[in-house]
């Protein structure tokens, strides 16, 4: 199974939304949601709600990415975010958010140690001619699956 394909699986919503991973690591996590009617608002952008979810899900993947475990051993959380919505959204959205490779070894001392750690990872959310139009930072808890 494909990791898309567990998170999905782990986390049903996203199929609701019909989130889409474009790329996936080792480097990018890359997600697009695709606007229909079901997401958009009342003036025809993409809703702010779906806007976040896209968001904080393509953090919370870079997360796992970052701390280099597999998905079925962590549970990733979301711990706190912020969100600033720059312009309005019209179109289809792609939010990118890089995988910290430098801070790799500290995440994986906290996760030996106190088997848990917290990565901050800031997401951009462009619109179909590549302008962000609203970016996150989403702290992100990782824990233990149990």
């Amino acid at each position: 199974m494909d990791i898309w394909q567990q998170i999905l699986d782990f986390e049903p919503f996203l199929r609701l939304l019909d989130i889409k991973a474009e790329v996936l690591g080792p480097d990018d996590v890359l997600l697009r949601l695709i606007v229909r009617q079901e997401v958009a608002n009342h003036l025809g952008g993409l809703h702010g709600g779906a806007q976040f979810t896209l968001g904080e899900s393509t953090a919370l993947t870079a997360a796992v990415f970052s701390l280099g475990m597999q998905l079925d051993q962590v549970a990733v959380l979301t711990r706190g975010a912020t969100i600033n919505y720059q312009k309005m959204a019209l179109g289809d959205l792609t939010a990118h958010a890089r995988v910290v490779h430098e801070e790799r070894e500290s995440l994986r001392d906290a996760w030996n140690t106190k088997k848990r750690a917290r990565l901050n990872v800031p997401v951009e959310i462009a619109d179909a001619t590549g302008q962000v139009v609203t970016v996150l930072n989403v702290e992100c808890l990782i824990l233990p699956r149990s």
